[in-house]
């Protein structure tokens, strides 16, 4: 069942009201135990990365539980290089549960935004907000209204226009919607769906069948898929045994994505369903753990195979937990932090120092009734995480410029992208955005010795435009992968 919405603009700032105007506030004391801890405020939530102010360096964002005791919604904590993150940050202060805070370029300039949640307390009203990003400033939004308190959102593709949309769920009103972007800059009209039978407790979003929309997977009671059609949502039922939170990955790296599944009661268990194509999904255990009892986790190629791999955030630490590559996962290896929360953490997995692998944040609630703490672990490029940057970072970047380099970057029609093999070799050399989504693939062939260049236009695989922002450079040679950073500007 499909209902409607009101769609309600605030393009500018609003003075002197507490719950509408948004604050960007520096703090020069922004508390370091170490280079890998930090000291935030009440009631992290979520992290997410993304890069704020365009400096070539993964920014980390953190969503609170603001309300009538917590004012921050949002912190912004700018990496200055190499993994080492500035004593000055942003907070943004409005009210709302800030479950699943994420940056995309919602209106199409080459800035990502903020989306998040809003709550009015006077009129008892719900919002989704998008923060538009000017050069690092948030000082305008957008507020679209919402029919019911929503708890989780993520973000897709769904109509196939390559713009980003947002979809949400609520586990209280049993529903979904979707916000299609209309190419203008804004979010068009909400398109509301009814949930029969459960609660939705997750939300994701990716492409799970042979055209070009990303679909939507719900899951709580039961796990379902909406296949995204020109017509309309195909439901699928997938699955009726209850899961908690879920991530669409390639786990078996075969090319199309499958969907990694988690519950908790008691233990620890891990759920991955092989794609098969054509809308079926076989349904594997991947591994039950009884060492740990946590539903938050993140996935990412943490040991540079290819394969997605799992890292779970736990009150006292975090396990990372690796793809065997058969869709069953391997022993947890635990990685405590100086300052248990008192809750599970959460957790996220990007590169922090600009090294090629992908390291680890996580924030644990709170250690005590007035902080939250964000730990960082970083990647030793075998998939063993260490408290501080890697010393030969300088060195390995520029090793790599001589392997892989591109030119001009940033750009705005065309990058050169020139690499060098010691040997003959099979060589893939791919685009990827920073959801991991591949947008072309420039060579995929056995190629000789030497220096080699290819041409990037901007464009994927149907030459149409991409949208400006960053992409991942990716080269794979035998067993090895190394990655580069494009920024592609309007």
């Amino acid at each position: 069942m499909k209902t409607s919405a009101t769609h309600i603009l605030n393009p500018f700032l609003i003075p002197f009201a507490k719950f509408f105007l948004i604050f960007i506030v520096t703090f020069p004391g922004f508390t370091q135990v170490n280079k890998a801890e930090y000291f935030l405020a009440l009631g992290g939530i979520s992290i997410n990365s993304s890069d704020i102010d365009q400096d070539g360096d993964t920014d980390l964002i953190v969503g609170h539980h603001a309300g009538e005791i917590i004012d921050t919604a949002v912190t912004i904590i700018y990496n200055s290089g190499n993994g080492i993150f500035s004593e000055e940050f942003s907070v943004l202060q409005f009210e709302g549960y800030q479950n699943d805070i994420f940056t995309q370029n919602i209106n199409n300039d080459s800035l990502p935004d903020i989306v998040a949640f809003n709550f009015l307390p006077d009129a008892k009203s719900y919002f989704l907000r998008a923060l538009f990003n000017s050069n690092g400033s948030f000082n305008q939004y957008d507020d679209y209204l919402l029919n019911d308190n929503y708890n989780r959102k993520t973000y897709g593709d769904i109509n196939g226009d390559s713009k980003t949309d947002v979809v949400l769920s609520s586990s209280n009103g049993q529903k979904w919607g979707v916000f299609i972007n209309n190419g203008t800059g804004q979010l068009g009209n909400p398109e509301y769906y009814d949930v029969t039978g459960y609660w939705p407790t997750d939300i994701e979003c990716g492409k799970l069948n042979e055209d070009n929309r990303d679909d939507v997977v719900l899951t709580g009671q039961k796990t379902e898929i909406y296949f995204s059609y020109e017509t309309g949502f195909q439901v699928s039922v997938i699955d009726d045994y209850p899961n908690l939170t879920l991530k669409i990955a390639d786990m078996d790296n075969d090319g199309d994505n499958d969907i990694t599944a988690v519950t908790c009661f008691g233990n620890t268990s891990v759920f991955i369903y092989e794609n098969q194509g054509n809308g079926n999904f076989i349904k594997h255990t991947a591994g039950v753990y009884n060492e740990f009892n946590s539903y938050r986790f993140d996935v990412g190629d943490l040991d540079n195979d290819s394969l997605p791999d799992a890292v779970f955030a736990s009150f006292d630490g975090i396990y990372v937990v690796f793809n065997n590559g058969d869709f069953s996962m391997g022993q947890p290896e635990f990685y405590p932090v100086t300052y248990p929360g008192l809750a599970d953490g959460h957790t996220h997995c990007c590169d922090l120092n600009n090294d090629g692998y992908r390291d680890i944040a996580i924030i644990n609630g709170s250690f005590d009734v007035y902080t939250t703490v964000l730990t960082l672990f970083y990647n030793d490029g075998s998939g063993n995480f260490i408290p501080d940057p890697p010393t030969h970072i300088t060195e390995k970047a520029a090793a790599l410029k001589n392997i892989l380099n591109a030119h001009p970057n940033p750009f705005q029609t065309t990058s050169t992208i020139r690499f060098c093999l010691e040997q003959e070799e099979y060589v893939e050399l791919m685009i990827l955005g920073l959801d991991g989504k591949l947008a072309r693939t420039l060579c995929n062939s056995n190629l000789e010795k030497g220096e080699h260049q290819y041409t990037w236009n901007g464009r994927d695989a149907e030459y149409s435009s991409c949208n400006p922002g960053v992409y991942l450079c990716i080269l794979k040679t035998g067993n090895k992968l190394y990655s580069l950073k494009l920024l592609l500007k309007n």
